[in-house]
């Protein structure tokens, strides 16, 4: 399916590898120690793809500030989880976009309007699903 991307997942604050505690973006590259890849939306099981009935509309601007109205559609989303050092693979799966057509919505685009943008997975189901992967010690 083509669309254009939503955007990405929020994971929950605490789990950056911040320099001193310093919760304003400085990060502590060389403390990561999972990468996670989120891949291109498809489309969600039993749906069709880009003639997927809309779960709703998405308003944005272009790259011009001009107003765009996109339909928000139905989609899956895969994911691989790797070791940061090593980049062994630790973990892939796929989840569901289920966010509100609003909250699927990027702050702007490239589109000619005609693209719809794929369902966004909602930010609890990513944590929720790797939350054992990042909070688990071994």
């Amino acid at each position: 399916m083509q669309t254009l991307a939503p955007p990405a997942p929020n994971l929950p604050s605490g789990w950056e590898p911040h320099v001193n505690g310093d919760s304003f973006g400085k990060v502590d590259r060389s403390r990561v120690q999972l990468v996670i890849c989120m891949f291109m939306p498809t489309a969600k099981a039993g749906e069709a793809g880009m003639n997927a009935v809309p779960v709703g509309e998405c308003e944005l601007t272009d790259s011009s500030d001009v107003p765009v109205t996109l339909e928000v559609v139905p989609a899956s989303y895969d994911f691989v989880v790797y070791e940061a050092r090593t980049g062994k693979k630790v973990d892939e799966f796929s989840l569901d976009g289920a966010a509100s057509a609003e909250a699927s919505c990027p702050g702007v685009t490239f589109s000619d309007g005609i693209s719809p943008i794929g369902q966004a997975v909602k930010d609890d189901a990513l944590a929720a699903r790797v939350r054992s992967l990042v909070e688990d010690t071994v």
